[in-house]
């Protein structure tokens, strides 16, 4: 039975019995077990877009950041047995220049490319999403042999050295840690819902633009800046949205000052939001593409940065194989099965349907319900931003984790964004799903606000 037909069903309330015990024994042997994205969710399988816990609790998977493929793809699993049969596994330091599915995944990636780097490109593989990030910043710095680096508030691109000098999505990620890489700035991101200079777009001319050209003024040189990094749209900041001008008024002003500019499509990229990747939305080529978490496929790592191939090849830490173990062949077999798979059943347009779909939806309860102060997104990148007063935009930040709460209670896995200041339901789910699987969840999710007053 495909998941399509299978709806969420809570048999007992969770975390059950079983899913309890399972949290037990985590907590006494893995560090950090907080279910920051669940408040107590185990897994026991995955159908589609849905998971099954041990006491057969099946809940609708709207909190999708790696597996858009859906769980338990069948061709997936199928195409690892493929590979383990005809290829077996290689070890050893030279598993980065053998033959097979390492260098055809990356002759597809460049094929898909929009723009110039399709024709001068070329991808180094890592091995997760920091790395991804923290590898483009070092090598703009070097590039450029310039110190700066400007990041934007709330981002998160990693936990790892230039990485998490970039990130400012929770304080609490960086505490202990300064000084790591001090010559990082940064400045508010294009939040127009929240906007940090109070003006309203578009009569604000970008205001935030202008504000970056003034730091040039009187905070530091620009000939110092090696490079802008950024997500097309703010991940756990809550999904946010930028305006459609903005990533061209800052690449203007990149090329202006001599500076790369990274794109971070680490938590964006791959479909989600209707395109293959998210800045493609805002009609500008990056200088260097962070890739990580939906490049994977079935749970696997992958990882990579695509940039033009003369400073790829310069780059010391490509010549030092710093990164040896990036993209192992057979996950890197699984991405390319999943590309053909992404391609030849649609799902960019499925995604930009069913986010349409949903966006309608979302729309109405906004209409319903005053604790939505906010709903944006593109395709299945969706946020919903929860206040207790519309005219003030006070945070509803208690209700939010109510209703986060009851959303698993009733069958819904969604992720809780941002912070305390603007919390968010980040709706992210595989790009298979179906205008009715989506209906049912925000069902659930109409049927939650109702019980929840503000």
């Amino acid at each position: 039975m495909s998941s399509e037909e299978k709806y969420p069903k809570i048999v007992v309330e969770p975390p059950g019995p079983k899913a309890r015990e399972w949290l037990s024994r985590h907590k006494k042997v893995l560090a950090g077990v907080d279910m920051v994205y669940t408040p107590g969710l185990i897994t026991a399988r995955g159908e589609g877009c849905l998971v099954i816990d041990p006491d057969g609790n099946t809940f609708l998977d709207f909190c999708q950041s790696r597996t858009t493929e859906g769980h338990s793809r069948y061709e997936l699993i199928e195409a690892a047995k493929k590979h383990i049969e005809n290829e077996g596994f290689v070890g050893g330091i030279y598993t980065t220049t053998r033959m097979g599915s390492k260098a055809e995944l990356a002759e597809k990636l460049m094929s898909l490319l929009p723009g110039k780097l399709r024709r001068e490109g070329k991808i180094a593989y890592c091995n997760s999403g920091t790395e991804s990030c923290d590898y483009a910043l070092s090598m703009a710095r070097m590039e450029l042999d310039r110190p700066l680096v400007i990041a934007f508030k709330g981002a998160y691109h990693g936990m790892t050295g230039s990485a998490m000098m970039a990130s400012s999505w929770k304080a609490s990620k960086k505490k202990h840690f300064a000084p790591l890489v001090t010559d990082t700035h940064i400045v508010p991101y294009p939040y127009c819902y929240r906007c940090s200079f109070k003006q309203e777009y578009p009569e604000c001319r970008l205001a935030c633009i202008e504000y970056i050209r003034r730091l040039f003024d009187d905070v530091f040189d620009p000939s110092d800046v090696a490079a802008f990094i950024a997500e097309p749209i703010a991940g756990h900041a809550g999904f946010i949205v930028p305006p459609p001008d903005y990533f061209i008024e800052l690449k203007k002003l990149c090329e202006d000052i001599g500076a790369l500019f990274i794109d971070d499509e680490v938590y964006m990229g791959f479909g989600k939001t209707g395109r293959l990747f998210a800045i493609e939305h805002f009609n500008i080529e990056p200088d260097l593409y962070a890739l990580g978490k939906p490049l994977g496929a079935a749970g696997f790592n992958l990882a990579a940065v695509i940039g033009p191939g003369e400073m790829m090849d310069r780059s010391w830490l490509i010549n030092s194989g710093a990164f040896s173990s990036g993209a192992p062949p057979l996950a890197s077999s699984m991405a390319l099965e999943k590309l053909e798979l992404m391609y030849k059943e649609g799902w960019m347009e499925n995604a930009e349907k069913v986010g349409n779909y949903m966006m309608k939806r979302l729309g109405e309860m906004q209409h319903k319900f005053e604790i939505i102060g906010d709903v944006r997104g593109k395709g299945l990148i969706i946020g919903v931003e929860l206040v207790k007063d519309r005219r003030t935009k006070e945070p509803a930040y208690k209700e939010a984790r109510e209703i986060h709460n009851r959303l698993f209670k009733n069958g819904v896995v969604v992720s809780l964004g941002g912070t305390a200041a603007n919390p968010t339901l980040k709706i992210s789910t595989a790009l298979i799903i179906t205008e009715q699987l989506a209906g049912v969840g925000l069902d659930i999710l109409e049927r939650v606000l109702r019980q929840v007053p503000v």
